[in-house]
């Protein structure tokens, strides 16, 4: 077993204490093992979705099936802060010469529908749809390396 316990295979679905601009109830996380050696994810989400920097955390999309959804990033800080992921330990050993200190281990996202509604939420209308388009943007960002 890695150093600190389990590992996310793939993502874990995590309550948590975080909110968003559009709604201040408690979400959902979505949140998968980060890999240090690659470029950090906001350069790849600001070319993927044409944000204004690279510094934008929350941005609206539309899927597939034409909903509206928005998403947060949540930063290094608020993810060490909402989250307790002590005991997993990562896949992907890095060493110190090929890392990016300022990147978090894992990553999580917040989904919400038009109206603050928790997409991550098990009895979401949109439950699928969130966690299909946060699976692909995930495998998506991690093909890149």
């Amino acid at each position: 077993m890695p150093q600190g316990g389990y590992i996310i295979e793939d993502f874990l679905i995590v309550p948590s204490e975080a909110t968003n601009n559009i709604s201040t109830k408690k979400l959902n996380l979505f949140v998968f093992e980060n890999d240090l050696t690659t470029p950090p994810i906001e350069y790849f989400l600001t070319d993927k979705f044409a944000l204004e920097t690279y510094q934008t955390r929350e941005f609206w999309v539309t899927t597939e099936t034409k909903d509206r959804l928005y998403i947060k990033l949540l930063d290094k800080e608020e993810t060490e802060k909402f989250l307790d992921l002590s005991q997993y330990g990562a896949r992907v050993q890095e060493t110190k010469g090929n890392r990016d200190i300022t990147q978090s281990k894992y990553l999580a996202f917040s989904i919400t529908d038009e109206s603050g509604q928790d997409c991550l939420k098990e009895n979401s209308l949109y439950y699928n749809i969130a966690i299909n388009y946060l699976k692909r943007l995930k495998d998506d960002y991690l093909k890149r390396r």
